[in-house]
């Protein structure tokens, strides 16, 4: 009928939860190797825990570590794991339905 009509509501903006992984170390640590890398989270809550899964070369799949990776303060997390000497490493770390870059790690020769 010709009359303006002000309506309001209320919208939250989240913004999508990301993983980052660093390229991390490979040590020689006895008759293993270690692995130790860092990341960073945005839009997941300092505390969170992330899983890692893990590939060895050869295999086909991942599957899941049993690390208890857990978000900082400052949205940082730090991994590390030992790992068979004689073959390469690839790994990501997921949270929820998030999933990080994935980095692998070359044996030592």
């Amino acid at each position: 009928a010709g009359k303006t009509i002000n309506l309001s509501m209320g919208i939250t903006v989240t913004a999508q939860a990301t993983i980052t992984l660093n390229p991390g170390q490979r040590t020689k640590t006895g008759r293993r190797d270690r692995i130790t890398t860092t990341g960073t989270v945005t839009g997941i809550a300092a505390g969170a825990v992330l899983t890692p899964y893990i590939r060895y070369g050869g295999q086909s799949a991942f599957t899941p570590g049993r690390a208890a990776i857990t978000v900082a303060a400052d949205g940082t997390f730090t991994w590390t794991r030992a790992i068979q000497r004689d073959r390469n490493i690839t790994a990501y770390i997921t949270y929820t339905d998030t999933r990080s870059n994935t980095i692998t790690w070359r044996k030592i020769t």
